[in-house]
């Protein structure tokens, strides 16, 4: 058997490009040229001393496809600085095998083509698939915005179990996006980029069915859940482990006011955050409890309407005057003394009255940019007729236009769903019992399922391929 000094000797002395040596491998002995690459291993390479070599790793890379496909290596041979080349074990290098992994063939198997080869190659080194479900966030409102000194933003929100995404994820050729509305697939392409834009390496190419989805622009945070869903799905299938949701958030663009939501996507649960102390913060989470398992949100949207998100978001915020101190410390007294400590003593009432008091006082500020304490006008008048029955855990949630109603229990919740639909009529309203989500996402790894072809939702089967190089 080649032994690995003598190899390294080989290559310190003749300067031997990698692909003759491994050419020479081949020709003389594919079983020991495999035993070499079962040795165990040196030290990884910069991404930047990794590129140098990539037109020689492209045309050949080691182990055998029998090798990897039984869980032996794989190792690759490449260059160190001054011309020394060093064995760089998987485990070690994950994102930077992948790298070489679009245009690499193996031994013995060039005359196949590339996508076949790379796909195959993917299989073996990588999770085979990994699945992605989130639950949907609801925001009841900033504690500070432009405050004169101090953490900026900070709000409250609540994790719900429905809508959620459910995303699946598999290494491919090309990237390929199955199912879901054209607004999450545009979405999730611009999430693509924008994480292997800041990744350390090319992440791989991907499959990849959107099998539920969160509605966008209604106040339920699916920018969020998204982003995160796309960046811990990559990240779980290379690697087979995901980073906490605030490390992942800035390589998505989220998190940049709310962090509501990121730090739901780990918790779960009824949330308070404090606030940005710089830019480029993450808003820390300060509490957190577990909302009463009994307990429902009835989400009430109209149809055909939707939140400001985008440019019209951030001139928005741009109009909005500062926001009063009192104001703050109001809002810092219900949440503290009030909605939090019922939370976690299961108070219905006073959580339930804690919950509208709070809306009413933030939507009040925002009345400037949003024309009413509610951003649509029926979910204005609809909350007043709720309130006129005794019902007071009412809140928009984020910029609306859905509107979050607070129920001790299911019965309860279908009663005034029925009702809703009864008096108000379902043309033009859509209406949603969800539980709250008390645990954060799950990212699982477990065998693909083919893309189901009814999803319920518009632009099905709808694709988006773009080669990835």
């Amino acid at each position: 058997m080649l032994q690995k000094s003598r190899l390294r000797r080989t290559l310190q002395q003749n300067h031997t490009p990698c692909a003759e040596v491994l050419r020479n491998a081949e020709t003389g002995a594919r079983s020991e040229a495999d035993g070499i690459t079962r040795r165990n291993l040196f030290r990884k390479i910069t991404l930047q001393q990794f590129s140098q070599l990539r037109t020689d790793l492209a045309r050949w890379m080691l182990p055998s496809s029998d090798a990897l496909a039984a869980g032996v290596g794989p190792h690759l041979l490449t260059r160190q600085n001054g011309g020394r080349f060093e064995f760089i074990p998987a485990r070690s290098a994950f994102f930077l095998l992948q790298t070489s992994l679009s245009s690499a063939v193996t031994l013995g198997d060039r005359s196949r083509p590339l996508a076949a080869i790379d796909a195959e190659r993917h299989s073996a080194v990588m999770v085979p698939a990994v699945t992605v479900r989130t639950g949907a966030r609801l925001h009841f409102g900033l504690l500070a915005v432009k405050p004169l000194h101090g953490r900026k933003f900070g709000g409250v929100g609540v994790m719900v179990e429905q809508p959620g995404f459910e995303i699946c994820l598999r290494a491919a050729s090309v990237d390929s996006i199955n199912g879901g509305t054209s607004s999450t697939l545009l979405r999730i392409r611009e999430f693509l980029t924008r994480v292997r834009g800041v990744s350390q390496a090319d992440l791989p190419p991907v499959e990849m069915v959107i099998r539920r989805e969160i509605p966008s622009h209604e106040g339920l945070g699916s920018g969020t859940q998204l982003g995160l869903a796309v960046t811990a799905g990559l990240q779980f299938l290379a690697t087979g482990a995901r980073s906490r949701a605030a490390q992942l958030a800035a390589g998505v663009g989220r998190g940049a006011r709310s962090a509501i939501g990121v730090h739901g996507f780990d918790e779960g649960g009824f949330l308070i955050e404090a606030g940005h102390q710089t830019e480029a913060d993450i808003s820390p989470l300060v509490a957190r409890a577990v909302v009463p398992t009994a307990w429902r949100w009835l989400l009430i949207s109209p149809r055909e309407s939707a939140g400001l998100s985008g440019a019209a978001e951030q001139q928005a915020f741009r109009q909005l005057p500062s926001m009063p101190e009192s104001l703050t410390s109001t809002l810092c007294r219900i949440l503290l003394m009030d909605w939090l400590p019922a939370m976690l003593a299961a108070d219905f009432a006073v959580s339930a009255s804690a919950m509208w008091e709070y809306g009413q006082r933030v939507g009040e500020f925002f009345t400037c940019v949003q024309g009413n304490r509610f951003a649509h006008p029926r979910m204005a008048a609809l909350a007043e007729t709720l309130r006129r029955r005794g019902i007071s855990g009412i809140a928009q949630t984020s910029w609306g236009p859905t509107i979050a109603v607070l129920c001790p229990d299911p019965e309860h919740a279908s009663e005034l769903q029925h009702w809703i639909s009864t008096q108000q009529g379902e043309e033009g309203l859509s209406t949603r019992i969800t539980a709250s989500r008390n645990t954060g996402a799950e990212v699982v790894a477990q065998e693909w399922e083919p893309p189901i072809p009814t999803l319920g939702v518009e632009d099905r089967q709808s694709r988006l391929r773009s080669n990835h190089g």
